[in-house]
């Protein structure tokens, strides 16, 4: 297994010019950093019979940046996705292929020091839907050195409001589905806590939801929020148990593990 890591900042915002081959304008592009990943950015093109699409963004400068996540994306498993970079419009410098994966996916890269960005995809296996993304995050991740044990544990929930009215009847509300993850790290040492503290406090408490990767080996990443619960119990002399606790952000719709 590799090493976890996590995305916070977001280099993209209001501030970047954006351009793109088409744009939906019921599904703008400014949803692609909304922060509310049920709301997606759209294209108008149907890909299922050829061709391609693409998103551009001008940072006006070179950001800091070593990852890119693509986050609730409706792309299939046959769809090439590759990301590029330069110095100038229409950049043709490739930084990477992303792997796919379901829902959220992303790709990590040296820095190139570069303002422009721009992702490419074609998917002739879309079957006439319109694509599209939830949330792009483009930023620098932060690396763990010690790695999780036994796997990643993932729970669904599958959350409802419950209420009864005057009369006694029961009135009951079905929420979107959303994963909850345990991240445990077992037999750590005191600078591998620290790591993990540091994220504690970066991210507990938080209106924004940040990107978890829970291994770097993988394709997998998350949009999360962490929930207040942090638990570290001391199993011997320099050395830990620690948990967290981390709920998906809802996509609108319903999932499977």
């Amino acid at each position: 297994m590799g090493f976890p890591a996590y995305l916070i900042t977001n280099r993209l915002d209001s501030s970047v010019t954006f351009s793109s081959n088409t744009e939906d304008t019921t599904f703008p592009h400014e949803r692609l950093f909304d922060v509310i990943l049920a709301n997606p950015f759209q294209w108008t093109d149907d890909l299922s019979g050829g061709g391609s699409i693409w998103v551009e963004f001008d940072f006006g400068s070179a950001p800091s940046a070593d990852t890119f996540a693509i986050l609730n994306h409706n792309f299939t498993s046959g769809a090439s996705v590759v990301l590029k970079s330069g110095a100038s419009p229409t950049p043709t410098v490739t930084l990477a292929t992303v792997t796919w994966a379901e829902f959220d996916m992303y790709t990590t890269f040296a820095d190139p020091a570069h303002r422009y960005y721009r992702l490419e995809i074609t998917d002739t296996f879309l079957d006439d839907t319109a694509p599209m993304i939830g949330e792009i995050i483009i930023g620098d991740r932060v690396t763990l050195t010690s790695r999780m044990s036994f796997g990643f544990s993932k729970s669904l929930d599958h959350g409802k409001v419950h209420h009864e009215t005057n009369a006694g009847v029961d009135w009951i509300y079905s929420q979107f589905d959303r994963r909850i993850f345990e991240a445990q790290f077992t037999g750590i040492q005191n600078p591998h806590v620290a790591e993990l503290n540091a994220l504690d406090q970066a991210v507990v408490g938080s209106k924004i939801p940040w990107v978890w990767i829970p291994n770097l080996s993988d394709a997998e990443c998350y949009f999360v929020r962490k929930e207040d619960l942090y638990q570290v119990q001391s199993i011997a002399y320099n050395a830990w148990d620690v948990t967290l606790t981390l709920r998906e952000e809802s996509r609108g719709g319903f999932v499977s593990l």
